[in-house]
């Protein structure tokens, strides 16, 4: 493995979601000096305000040795027009305004990486799906590939960029699997429609891992599929799951029932049904933290 030596500064979007927590936690233990790129102003010490629909970014990016985009608005909830509006251009037109910034840098980062989502192969596929799989279709499957197209003129400068199209990120701090434990807990959880539905999933500490050795060692570039080598089906993460928490797990929730709540949204995210192949990542040998669920979920909740 090639490693690049520290970064000086290692800028980054979306540090008040779940993984932006959880890398800013991993850069201070590891005494790594990091740049919190925020959506308001502020005058704070390790503090840059951007905003992309306002075309600033006071500071800019030249003293950044790598930048971490992980920025995004939650695709949780009721797809109007509205939040579909902002889920394009809380990653397309952000990324474009990034990608923009960084070009007018008289010494831009070394590398960028993006946090982008199997979303790009669709819903629903039949095979089980690699890096060098074509995208889906549907409204997220757009967006992703456009989003994935808005970096690709920095590769076309020479510079190292890394997409980790990410799986449902598992993590008791937020996130699907956060959702899920009070219901579980109770002894209501079960499976959403047929539970045949395949689920490609990731831990948070995997996530985490993945974007620091992106950031480190010069031998990652491109797209990746973040997802662990087990896929299960919804039934079987629903079975897991209760078995951890020592609850039964014995309800379902009809698929009718979140097509009527949620729309869209469904579809696309909690009965999408995708086999994805973390291909790239075995072929270099990535060592996965948490490759199986049931270690994965004994660790998370600490059992």
């Amino acid at each position: 493995m090639t490693q690049m030596s520290d970064p000086a500064l290692i800028a980054i979007t979306g540090t008040s979601g779940l993984i932006g927590k959880a890398l800013t936690k991993r850069l201070r233990s590891e005494s790594q000096p990091s740049l919190k790129l925020v959506r308001y102003p502020t005058s704070a010490e390790g503090k840059r305000f951007w905003d992309y629909s306002e075309k600033v970014l006071e500071g800019g990016l030249d003293d950044c040795d790598a930048l971490v985009h992980l920025a995004g608005e939650t695709v949780d909830g009721h797809w109007s027009s509205l939040k579909k509006q902002l889920i394009y251009e809380s990653r397309v037109q952000s990324t474009k305004f990034l990608v923009e910034k960084i070009l007018s840098c008289e010494s831009p980062p070394k590398v960028v990486v993006f946090a982008s989502a199997i979303g790009f192969y669709g819903s629903k596929r039949a095979n089980r799906v690699t890096e060098e799989s074509p995208p889906g279709s549907g409204f997220l499957a757009d967006v992703v590939e456009e989003w994935e197209q808005a970096s690709e003129i920095l590769e076309k400068y020479g510079m190292r960029v890394v997409r980790l199209r990410l799986g449902v990120v598992l993590a008791k701090e937020g996130g699907a699997l956060h959702k899920m434990l009070p219901v579980f807990r109770f002894g209501l959880g079960g499976a959403i429609g047929n539970g045949e539905q395949r689920m490609s999933w990731i831990t948070l500490s995997d996530v985490v891992e993945m974007i620091w050795q992106s950031i480190h060692s010069n031998s990652w570039q491109g797209n990746y599929n973040a997802v662990a080598p087990e896929v299960v089906s919804n039934q079987t993460f629903s079975r897991v799951l209760a078995k951890v928490l020592k609850r039964p797990a014995i309800l379902k929730v009809p698929k009718f029932m979140m097509e009527t709540i949620f729309g869209e949204m469904a579809d696309s995210t909690v009965l999408s049904d995708l086999s994805v192949e973390p291909k790239r990542l075995i072929e270099m040998n990535y060592q996965f933290r948490y490759p199986n669920l049931q270690p994965a979920l004994e660790a998370i909740l600490g059992n």
